[in-house]
């Protein structure tokens, strides 16, 4: 919630405070991401099939790609709600670590995205079978 911006917003007359937004929506999406991306991944894919064995990460790089970058996201929230205690214990600014948290947020699922991505590629073209 520390890195969300403070905004408030009137919308018909009404006070949406500051809190809203990473207290409640951000939740709300990242659960709502999470139960949807079966169905989405599905709709992508035009595969309505029953699947009955799990497919190895190197066989779906992209959705391997997604899941990381979105665990990374998690993640750097994670960190980010002991920003206070990280600054005491780098004896650096809250604010300092609030800005290097709020690039982390958006660059660090992009970076795991790509590794993660790259990795599948590599491992599947390394493989002495062909994967379908």
């Amino acid at each position: 919630m520390r890195l969300f911006p403070g905004v408030n917003l009137r919308i018909a007359g009404q006070l949406v405070p500051e809190i809203f937004f990473p207290a409640v929506l951000l939740p709300v999406l990242v659960f709502a991401t999470l139960y949807a991306f079966p169905f989405i991944d599905g709709l992508v894919r035009f595969d309505f099939r029953q699947h009955n064995v799990l497919k190895l990460p190197y066989e779906r790089p992209v959705t391997t790609a997604i899941g990381c970058a979105f665990f990374c996201f998690l993640v750097v929230l994670l960190v980010a709600g002991g920003d206070d205690v990280i600054a005491v214990a780098l004896t650096s600014s809250v604010v300092k670590i609030r800005f290097i948290l709020r690039i982390l947020c958006f660059a660090a699922p992009a970076v795991t995205a790509v590794l993660a991505y790259s990795l599948c590629r590599r491992t599947r073209s390394r493989l002495p079978y062909r994967v379908q």
